[in-house]
């Protein structure tokens, strides 16, 4: 069922809004009478009717609903900005499809960038969401400095990836189910060493993701990736 995105529809708004409606309408070719699923981002999705098939505002009424409970564990994933922009979109859309309760765009020593188009990222976070019918929005903060990820990270486990060839801690191996993670991700450049000490020092363990060096936005999929694995 095609799904869309209304985060007020359990306190009455009954309507897509006109981005949705358009889409809905004259690209999906969806009319009155046709059954649609809603999602609020809060754990909340709806089969819903159309009644008024208006491509600027095609209105609604529930079907039925549910609520969808919390998962028992959350990912928290922190990673520094790709050069290319549209690498850290891809890694974001991704992410959201597999499950991820909170991204936090860090801007460490060696990031390429610091200025992220925050605007195009919500919107590729609330596509995803309606692709995937993820009923949880992520909520996404940016651009937060390195330091203060460290210091105010208040997850169960904690883990910052680094390319260390003696590093024989894998992610998949030290996490363990049922926790809220908070999981970092470095630029290509990696972290520096105080970087990594300041980490150590704030109980975050230094893990290893592959034998093989990731990119940043392929660490970033392969870190949540695991993490919901092991909570299968």
């Amino acid at each position: 069922m095609i799904a869309f995105f209304q985060p007020e529809f359990l306190n009455g708004v009954e309507f897509l809004t006109e981005e949705d409606s358009n889409h809905c309408i004259r690209v999906l070719r969806q009319t009155v009478g046709d059954n649609i699923e809603i999602l609020n981002g809060k754990g909340a999705k709806a089969v819903v009717e159309i009644i008024d098939a208006n491509p600027v505002k095609v209105q609604f009424r529930i079907v039925n609903k549910e609520i969808i409970p919390q998962r028992s564990y959350s990912i928290h994933l922190a990673i520094a900005a790709t050069k290319n922009h549209e690498r850290l979109e891809w890694c974001i859309e991704k992410c959201t499809e597999i499950g991820v309760k909170k991204i936090t765009i860090i801007n460490c020593r060696h990031s390429e960038r610091i200025k992220i188009r925050e605007a195009r990222l919500l919107k590729k976070i609330a596509s995803a969401v309606k692709q995937s019918h993820n009923p949880f929005l992520p909520e996404l903060k940016a651009i937060l400095p390195f330091t203060q990820l460290i210091s105010s990270s208040s997850e169960d486990e904690r883990f910052i990836c680094y390319v260390d060839k003696l590093q024989p801690n894998h992610l998949y191996n030290l996490a363990t189910p049922n926790k809220s993670y908070c999981v970092v991700i470095g630029p290509e450049g990696d972290f520096t060493q105080d970087e990594i000490r300041l980490a150590e020092e704030n109980d975050f363990q230094k893990v290893s993701l592959s034998a093989n060096t990731l990119r940043t936005e392929t660490a970033g999929v392969y870190a949540v990736s695991a993490l919901n694995l092991i909570n299968r």
